[in-house]
């Protein structure tokens, strides 16, 4: 069953919809939610008064602690260059996904964030957290923090890639409007022949099936 992620520093438990009914029959139970810290993020440009709270997934029905991380902008020209402790965990979550650890990977990644937000390597920790809720078919969870990335870190070479991904989540969440959209707009932009491939695939593919 996919972990669900909410990127905002809370941690919470959610039981399962089996656990749920067993132990308090038609009765919902709620989760008690602490005092939540902050997550700044990098963000090219001016940076914004508001907080933006961002929600990846909600767990629902999951037996899985599910995780919260705020984000908010910070100035910038603040990143910090990222330790060769946390080059390891990036590199080990990278590992732990390739091999089909895809909890593992999200919780190391959700924790490389929260540790120190502000990390050369900060973009990185969120696609590749996306690409792990991707994997993991939580396709809402993983269209979040993609768009995410794309928000806070426009300048990160992971961009048109995410992009991509971004297409896809929508395409597997059968939104195939905004899937054809958004690929369709990379198309147009992306030199990346790879990516382009996919992009024009994925496109054919909603074509041939009428959608």
């Amino acid at each position: 069953m996919p972990v669900g992620f909410m990127m905002t520093g809370t941690v919470k438990s959610v039981v399962s919809d089996e656990q749920r009914d067993a132990a308090q029959p038609g009765v919902t139970q709620q989760a008690q939610q602490p005092a939540r810290p902050i997550l700044r993020a990098q963000a090219d440009g001016e940076p914004r008064a508001e907080i933006a709270d961002v929600v990846v997934g909600s767990g629902s029905g999951s037996t899985h602690t599910v995780e919260e991380v705020r984000v908010e902008t910070a100035v910038v020209g603040t990143r910090t260059k990222a330790s060769p402790a946390q080059q390891t965990t990036l590199q080990t979550a990278i590992d732990a996904i390739e091999r089909g650890e895809l909890a593992s990977a999200s919780y190391s990644l959700v924790a490389l964030l929260r540790d120190d937000p502000l990390s050369e390597i900060a973009d990185e920790g969120w696609f590749w957290l996306g690409e792990a809720r991707y994997r993991d078919r939580a396709f809402q969870d993983s269209l979040s923090t993609f768009k995410t990335l794309l928000e806070y870190f426009p300048s990160s070479s992971r961009v048109s890639m995410a992009r991509l991904r971004i297409g896809m989540n929508h395409y597997e969440l059968k939104e195939f409007v905004e899937a054809r959209s958004v690929l369709s707009s990379l198309l147009q932009e992306t030199d990346n022949e790879e990516i382009k491939i996919r992009a024009e695939g994925l496109v054919k593919k909603m074509n041939d099936a009428g959608v």
